[in-house]
């Protein structure tokens, strides 16, 4: 059975490989005005379940949206894949609330402020292209053909993130998820070499950059960890494929995990709210 640690609060522990002590540059993503005040919170009340039953009425037939409910007794979304969050900014957008689902960098955001309690959860908040190869082939090769059409050039070996806020849904036959990812803010996405640094390697929150919310370096101790697909499998890298990145319920950072349909309770989806945007639908 795969390790997947979204599902698990241990793991089975690996060879420990040496990290690497250059740093790892990385293309940052065009950002907000540092002026804009924004409020950050879980997806839920009034307004949360009206965007909660507008996507389960458009994708009804679609596992990996129905799977996340809505919480009535929390009064929140409890649950979390990358199509459902895809699908909760497109609510967003269409009815111009001036709100989005949180980035990488927003998550960080949050803990440094604690805005939120973030441990013991855990949000989706990217994907991560390393090939057009399993796992995802489907989807790897349909947003790298989309990235080329916007003159993102993609590079295997060299992790390339998608935020989710950035991305549409697309209904697909074709895909084994019957959606496929629709790229409609390229200029959000960016580089993130980092992200080929060998698996479970350590980090501080103090190492994270602002911009993109990773680390710009590893380290051979720390407090937090950084879950790649660089791992070994029987002396085979893994390297490939499309994968999710996510803040882990440990407060590490996971670019680990392929199967994008998973879900379970501790999942939440956080959105952001620039100060004076409608709240309303």
């Amino acid at each position: 059975m795969k390790y997947n640690p979204k599902l698990a609060d241990k793991i089975n522990a690996r060879p420990e490989e040496k990290p690497n002590e250059n740093k790892h540059p990385i293309i940052v993503p065009q950002t907000e005005p540092e002026s804009e005040q924004r409020e950050y919170s879980f997806l839920g009340q009034d307004w949360g379940r009206q965007v909660h039953k507008i996507i389960q009425n458009k994708y009804k037939r679609i596992e990996q949206i129905t799977k996340v409910i809505y919480d009535d007794a929390l009064n929140i979304v409890r649950g979390s894949t990358p199509f459902y969050v895809v699908a909760v900014n497109e609510v967003l957008r269409e009815n111009e609330m001036g709100i989005r689902t949180a980035t990488q960098a927003d998550l960080e955001r949050i803990l440094k402020t604690n805005a939120l309690e973030l441990k013991g959860n855990w949000e989706d908040s990217s994907l991560v292209w390393h090939s057009n190869r399993d796992p995802n082939t489907y989807l790897s090769t349909n947003l790298s053909e989309q990235a080329k059409q916007k003159g993102i050039t993609l590079t295997e070996g060299i992790p390339f993130v998608f935020p989710l806020c950035a991305l549409s849904l697309k209904q697909d036959r074709s895909s084994p998820y019957k959606l496929s990812f629709v790229i409609e803010n390229p200029e959000l996405c960016f580089q993130a070499q980092i992200l080929a640094s060998a698996s479970q390697q350590k980090f501080e929150s103090l190492d994270i950059d602002d911009k993109t919310g990773l680390p710009r370096e590893v380290r051979e101790n720390g407090t937090r960890t950084l879950w790649t697909r660089n791992y070994d499998s029987y002396g085979a890298k893994k390297m490939q494929g499309l994968s999710g990145l996510y803040l882990y319920r440990n407060l590490g950072a996971g670019s680990y995990d392929e199967d994008l349909a998973v879900s379970n309770g501790d999942g939440r989806v956080v959105v952001v709210r620039t100060v004076g945007a409608s709240q309303k639908i």
